[in-house]
């Protein structure tokens, strides 16, 4: 979904030329799923990026507290003109049952109104764009790891790695 955004509609035209998007089958190649879906490790998302080409993906997670809040870290990206993976608590943010309750679920913040606290997720399993409260989602960020994929354009060519915080 990242990809397929910085490949067709980024507003930058070097950008997007530069960005392979990539079909589900291609995804598959270099993600590594289990029973309970994918788990996510910064060695498949490095030869994602390799294909991709113009975006690097990075894996990032806090054992701690994070150095800001999930909302703050959404705005940074967004005032790039990408969006940011967070990896959230799915029936928390959908049902409000109690924290850890609920599987952890990826979803892709698109935007952000700062005057209503309204965020647009992404979320093919649930609907494909959508608001969900600022609150929300931050409460349902997962308070284990605190881990997002942060989104870089990449045109050198070469795969940024993630780090651990």
């Amino acid at each position: 979904m990242v990809a397929n955004y910085i490949a067709n509609e980024h507003p930058d035209d070097s950008i997007r030329d530069d960005t392979r998007a990539p079909t589900i089958d291609d995804i598959k190649e270099f993600i590594s799923t289990d029973e309970l879906g994918w788990r996510p490790n910064q060695s498949d998302l490095t030869d994602l990026s390799t294909f991709i080409s113009g975006v690097d993906f990075s894996l990032e997670s806090w054992d701690g507290s994070p150095p800001r809040s999930l909302i703050e870290l959404a705005v940074e990206q967004l005032n790039e003109n990408l969006p940011l993976i967070a990896f959230i608590d799915a029936q928390q943010l959908r049902q409000g049952t109690p924290r850890g309750s609920g599987p952890l679920h990826s979803v892709v913040i698109a935007g952000i109104d700062e005057h209503s606290n309204e965020v647009a997720i992404a979320d093919p399993w649930f609907a494909a764009i959508h608001s969900v409260s600022g609150d929300n989602l931050e409460d349902a960020w997962d308070p284990s790891l605190h881990q997002i994929i942060d989104v870089a354009v990449n045109q050198s060519g070469e795969p940024a790695s993630g780090t651990d915080q």
